[in-house]
């Protein structure tokens, strides 16, 4: 029985795997079982520390926002502590990613590069891998507690593709590409909720055309131009595998494509925002009071 228990919560993986280069195994992702929890205590720990900070940047940035606005004062605050909680977590696993692999060989490599060194790796890599497959199943099921937003169905569309093919990846072996497919996606996200989180504590309107301007380029680049670049190879590499590896490198590219399609529609949203504000600066009705939320892809009333 307990040897049951500890192959179920992914405990062999943490006791006898830490010294060893060995292929991922099905029984690796039982460790999701108790992260992902601690995952979800800890993002409602981190969000209440960050609607406290909220609170404060709001006061520092406009005093008088509270008495002006009070309808949206609650909501921006809580918004802000959900912005700023994932943005830690993008930002510790980039940085974690980049300290980590980014001095390896196949880290500026190709697809076909990638996926040729798929078998065997260390449990530095396996570990970061299913940390990140713990965090999508806690964001699928934070999804449903969240306030609801105007693109809630794509959300849960990425939630749903995202677990599969993080899952998918890792159980055949595909993961140093998926190590450098999540560095893309996290490094371009920590620009994106800083945008959304300075608008919510209200930031000069300098500073967030600054970053809606980084925002827009680092999206581009990290998740339409690279990341295609990726997809475009892995479409190529098909043929190399064998029959079964090749049926499960089409699926994991088929839920690529999904996300990218998802990626340029949101880029497309973005620069309406871009579209809007230079309308509204040449009515002169452009101001720190106009609101933009990059999360909702619309003027707020």
């Amino acid at each position: 029985i307990a040897k049951m228990i500890k192959k179920i919560l992914g405990l062999n993986f943490l006791l006898n795997e830490r010294e060893l280069i060995s292929p991922p195994k099905l029984e690796d992702v039982g460790l999701i079982i108790w992260l992902t929890p601690i995952l979800i205590f800890l993002r409602f720990f981190i969000e209440k520390q960050m609607i406290e900070f909220a609170k404060f940047l709001i006061m520092k940035n406009d005093p008088d926002y509270k008495k002006k606005h009070p309808e949206k004062y609650d909501e921006k605050i809580h918004k802000f502590g959900e912005i700023g909680t994932k943005n830690i977590f993008h930002f510790v696993v980039s940085i974690w990613a980049f300290i980590s692999f980014s001095s390896e060989d196949w880290w500026f490599g190709t697809a076909v590069q990638l996926l040729e060194k798929q078998n065997s790796c260390g449990f530095g890599i396996k570990f970061f891998y299913i940390f990140q497959l713990a965090y999508h199943c806690h964001s699928l099921l934070a999804h449903f507690w969240e306030k609801k937003r105007d693109d809630r169905l794509e959300m849960l569309i990425h939630h749903l593709v995202t677990v599969a093919v993080v899952f998918l990846s890792y159980y055949y072996r595909f993961i140093l590409i998926g190590v450098v497919i999540f560095y893309l996606h996290d490094i371009s996200d920590v620009f994106g909720a800083c945008c959304k989180a300075a608008n919510y504590v209200q930031f000069h309107l300098v500073i967030l055309l600054s970053l809606y301007i980084t925002l827009l380029v680092t999206w581009f680049y990290y998740r339409i131009y690279l990341f295609s670049g990726i997809i475009y190879g892995i479409y190529e590499q098909v043929h190399n595998q064998g029959v079964s590896q090749s049926i499960a490198l089409i699926a994991c590219n088929l839920c690529l494509t999904t996300l990218q399609c998802l990626h340029v529609y949101w880029w497309y949203l973005m620069v309406l925002i871009g579209v809007r504000l230079k309308s509204l600066s040449s009515s002169n009705k452009l101001s720190n009071d106009s609101e933009y939320d990059v999360t909702e892809h619309k003027k707020q009333d």
